[in-house]
């Protein structure tokens, strides 16, 4: 190999040029509880990251700004690149895929969507909560998709909990792209 690509914090055992994507600083702002191994990948990229890397690779400026904050040495080593979308998701889903997504999964004809797992960073229980403090009727259910077993539990707990009715916060696993694109491609909003 010419260069070797980290498509994550971890940086790989080599001797040649190292490029490491960083998606995010979240496990070092020292909130970062739920995110699996996050003090050892800080100490790691203390240690490592300015030493190493030919390249570092962010998303956003917003991450860009904070590494090299954190990491000063890092300049003129870190380029943003923006997420590419796959070809299915530069249009939407018709109508009628949508409409049978909707039918196979139950959902409404509304409904605002968030995809991903629970997490702290990602706030999915602050957004619970000001579906709550919204009007029953004045938006559509929230739909969380991408969710595990344990983290559907603690949305239906958060739901009864906050005294919200169970159809006005829906919640799915993991969807493949088959039907995460017109889940996505149907919602009122995405979160």
């Amino acid at each position: 190999a010419d260069v070797v690509f980290s498509p994550n914090y971890l940086l790989l055992p080599t001797e040649k040029p190292l490029i490491v994507a960083i998606h995010d600083l979240y496990f070092m702002e020292g909130s970062g509880q739920d995110y699996f191994g996050g003090s050892f990948l800080a100490a790691h990229l203390r240690r490592h990251l300015e030493n190493r890397a030919a390249l570092a690779v962010t998303d956003s400026i917003a991450v860009r700004t904070q590494l090299l904050g954190r990491f000063p040495r890092m300049e003129g080593r870190v380029e943003v690149v923006y997420p590419g979308l796959r070809p299915r998701y530069r249009q939407r889903a018709t109508e009628p895929v949508c409409s049978a997504l909707r039918s196979e999964l139950g959902l409404p004809k509304q409904y605002l969507l968030c995809v991903g797992d629970l997490s702290t960073r990602k706030n999915q229980l602050r957004l619970v909560d000001a579906r709550r403090r919204i009007g029953e009727d004045e938006a559509p259910p929230l739909v969380l998709c991408g969710l595990s077993d344990e983290s559907r539990r603690r949305v239906a707990a958060r739901c009864k909990e906050i005294g919200l009715r169970s159809d006005l916060v829906i919640t799915l696993p993991y969807l493949e792209d088959d039907q995460l694109h017109p889940l996505m491609s149907g919602a009122h909003a995405l979160i």
